[in-house]
């Protein structure tokens, strides 16, 4: 049994239709100014955040940060902080996180080249704050010579390594003197429209899951709690590369399924007698996503607004359009 067609096509949407999107969600935010003016908040200097490896602590208000992924660089944007320079280039930003397409001033895909963070092109920005990390987790012996540069913010301690997104902007918002909780406001908001829109799907829950070579692994799905979703008695949301074996595929009990095809097993888990059992496939609320995805992207890597706004616009039609089976 295949993907049911209009989720499909909704998925096929997301990497050609969402420039469309980000580029609109850009227009607006520059409208307004918000970007280039860090919003004030009662943060006193110095500030401090408990950081991977200890205490971060700044000095003083940050003119000059640098954003070591995109993901921490649209966490600044939403605080109203225009990073010096961000560690993405344009290509792939239009690839795995088009809704950030036209925001950032600098980009440079050469603070992170050959799965090592550039120091000497990150100090060519002359920073006052680093933040974030280049691939999945900054490493301790970058981090100390990052720390020669200028104060530098891996990610926090609690949560490690998979953070809840408000955390990680609060602490953002410490450091730069900023405040996070509009921002988190803006989200909850939107989030709660969207859930009054399906009511229908309260409750139910989902699992979130990457077929990778040698068994399905566990993703991030937090983000699908939008929706008011919950997740499944197995989701794993830790990506602590857990998972279930391919002989085990009637674990995938959800309601709603989300899968991140990552090495093309689509055709052999459809073809599993156990498929169509699952009550995913039932209520028509499997989602395949493709290896370049933007939804996979976003749901395990929240960065703001800008993230659930393209989300919510992907994903909310079809389940305004199912209704679970039972």
């Amino acid at each position: 049994m295949r993907t049911p067609t209009h989720i499909r096509s909704l998925v096929a949407s997301a990497l050609t239709g969402a420039l469309l999107l980000s580029a609109c969600g850009g227009d607006a935010d520059s409208d307004d100014g918000s970007a280039s003016e860090p919003g004030s908040s009662d943060t006193a200097f110095p500030a401090t955040v408990e950081g991977i490896y200890g205490d971060v602590t700044i000095e003083e208000r940050p003119e000059r940060v640098v954003a070591l992924n995109p993901h921490h660089a649209e966490m600044l944007d939403a605080l109203g902080v225009q990073p010096v320079a961000v560690g993405a280039d344009e290509q792939q930003i239009e690839a795995t996180t088009p809704w950030l397409v036209d925001v950032f001033e600098t980009v440079d895909g050469s603070l992170f080249e050959n799965n090592e963070t550039n120091l000497e092109q990150v100090a060519s920005y002359d920073p006052d704050l680093i933040v974030g990390y280049g691939s999945y987790q900054l490493l301790e012996e970058i981090y100390g010579q990052a720390q020669d540069i200028a104060t530098t913010f891996p990610g926090l301690a609690e949560g490690a390594p998979n953070p809840p997104w408000q955390e990680t902007l609060r602490a953002l918002a410490m450091l730069t003197g900023t405040d996070a909780e509009p921002v988190i406001d803006e989200v909850d908001a939107a989030c709660e429209e969207a859930r009054e829109a399906i009511p229908q799907w309260q409750g139910r829950t989902y699992q979130l899951v990457g077929t990778v070579a040698e068994n399905i692994k566990w993703g991030n799905g937090t983000a699908l709690e939008c929706f008011g979703l919950v997740p499944a008695g197995n989701q794993n949301n830790d990506n602590d590369g857990s998972g279930i074996s391919y002989e085990n595929l009637d674990e995938l009990d959800a309601d709603v399924l989300v899968i991140w095809d990552a090495v093309d097993r689509e055709e052999q888990i459809t073809a599993d007698p156990r498929y169509a059992s699952l009550p995913s496939v039932a209520n028509e609320s499997v989602v395949w996503l493709p290896a370049a995805s933007p939804i996979a992207y976003a749901t395990n890597s929240v960065g703001g607004p800008r993230t659930f706004e393209f989300l919510i616009d992907e994903l909310l039609p079809s389940l305004e359009s199912t209704t679970p089976a039972s």
